[in-house]
């Protein structure tokens, strides 16, 4: 593949990923033409391309977010600046009940460790096993626990706090 068909590829994706990790929208596009910056930095350097070309990007993207987040550390606002822009839903109570739903879902991920919320989002976002365990520098065959165990963490959040869900 060229870097125009990388580029359109895999630019999306990216960008989704780094809202889901609350980087401001705004940001969002720097974060990411920063990862194609460092590949074709890379590419020029004579480098081969990597195996796993989108678990690279990924866990490029994940390093950057987590440099800047260092450096800005970005506030809980940008995630409610993302959550008005671009919705225009003519049913207010079902734009109120989604957006509830996802603010309880963010506040249930934020409880959770780092490393269980990395590979959340990676399995919801339809990373591999293999892109995973590559991303998190872990092997292949403990993705599969570390899905469940985050899981089963995160449902016994749930049940915690929305116990009225689950009777």
């Amino acid at each position: 593949m060229n870097f125009n068909e990388i580029y359109w590829k895999y630019y999306p994706e990216l960008f989704r990923f780094a809202i889901q990790l609350k980087v401001k929208e705004t940001d969002c596009n720097d974060l990411v033409q920063e990862v194609f910056t460092r590949y074709l930095s890379e590419r020029y350097k004579g480098k081969k391309p990597p195996e796993q070309l989108r678990a690279w990007l990924y866990k490029v993207l994940l390093n950057r977010v987590r440099d800047n987040y260092k450096r800005l550390q970005y506030s809980k606002k940008a995630e409610a600046e993302f959550k008005h822009t671009g919705m225009k839903h003519v049913d207010e109570q079902a734009l109120l009940l989604q957006r509830e739903k996802k603010e309880r879902m963010f506040a249930m991920l934020d409880q959770l460790p780092e490393r269980e919320k990395s590979v959340l989002l990676f399995y919801h976002n339809g990373l591999s096993y293999a892109e995973i365990a590559d991303i998190m520098e872990i092997n292949p065959n403990t993705v599969g626990t570390l899905i469940a165990r985050s899981l089963g963490k995160l449902k016994e959040q749930l049940k915690k706090q929305y116990h009225e869900l689950f009777e």
